[in-house]
């Protein structure tokens, strides 16, 4: 996890980085989209919003909270957790279809 998460991360923004100093294409662009999409919403929205609602679940007293208390924490956190993962599951996708977009096409822009 911690590879594909992070590595994703620093390869994307260094491969920017790679095609900009050999020349500005349409890889570059998309490249440079997949980068700003992966650290804006996946990486940003776990920064921001799960990993938050991992630290309140964490200090969640689940062995002395009662059925109530439990429900109460339930509704929310089911909600947030799921709206945030589903930004961060289409953030992911859409990033890697940009990469892929970007493999096709090596025509320079002038």
């Amino acid at each position: 996890f911690f590879l594909s998460f992070f590595g994703a991360a620093l390869l994307l923004p260094l491969s920017c980085f790679l095609y900009y100093k050999t020349s500005v294409s349409m890889q570059f662009y998309l490249l440079l989209a997949a980068a700003i999409l992966y650290l804006a919403g996946v990486m940003a929205v776990t920064i921001a919003g799960n990993i938050p609602l991992n630290n309140m679940l964490d200090k969640f007293d689940l062995a002395n909270a009662s059925v109530e208390k439990i429900a109460a924490m339930r509704r929310a956190f089911e909600n947030k957790w799921n709206n945030l993962n589903t930004i961060r599951t289409a953030a992911s996708f859409i990033s890697l279809l940009l990469v892929l977009l970007s493999l096709n096409s090596n025509k320079s822009i002038e």
